[in-house]
């Protein structure tokens, strides 16, 4: 029998940076990603407070924030819109390799303890399940660009074609079947 995976058309693909890959081993070893701000953990506040509010909060807490209303738009990236089933991809030091995963959980904050064995101290965190990991010079050349964005979290939705055909040489999307034939060589076929 043949494997087809199934990629549902609601799904989402988001670019989560790993602070210059100093946390990528990490969030591949212990299977999940995360941002920072963390005095703005308190996700029911994040949630249920106005989003003015908050801004000036992260004003008074982090006087030397540049673009606080861009460090809520991340922070709330982060919390609201991702969801369970979406495609992370984080890139390692250099962006030499990128691994795939996918959400596993709504976001949640890490216990202190467990934070001080960790590298990452970010409490912000959602799990995930890696499936891939591929080499930069592997990659389709179309995803290079989205490698250009250097926002802690970034939709990578535009480019859900080339994520789904690196991460699957046969699967199923809106009804349709896709094969992915990796060639190769200069030759014919």
């Amino acid at each position: 029998m043949i494997n087809i995976n199934r990629i549902s058309g609601d799904m989402h693909y988001w670019l989560i940076r790993t602070e210059g890959g100093i946390y990528y081993e990490e969030f591949r070893s212990k299977d999940f990603v995360a941002i920072g701000w963390n005095e703005f953990s308190d996700i029911e506040y994040l949630k249920k407070t106005p989003d003015e509010l908050v801004i000036n909060d992260i004003r008074r807490y982090r006087p030397n924030e540049r673009r606080p209303r861009h460090a809520y738009n991340q922070i709330m990236r982060f919390v609201n819109q991702v969801q369970i089933g979406d495609i992370v991809i984080i890139p390692s030091r250099y962006s030499q390799y990128m691994s795939f995963g996918i959400v596993e959980s709504d976001v949640y904050v890490e216990n202190a303890t467990n934070i001080e064995m960790d590298k990452c101290g970010f409490l912000k965190r959602r799990k995930v399940r890696w499936i891939k990991s591929i080499r930069r010079n592997r990659l389709d050349p179309s995803l290079y660009k989205l490698l250009f964005s250097h926002h802690t979290i970034s939709n990578a939705d535009d480019y859900a074609d080339q994520i789904d055909r690196t991460l699957y040489s046969l699967f199923e999307k809106d009804g349709k079947i896709h094969v992915v034939l990796q060639v190769t060589t200069r030759s014919p076929i």
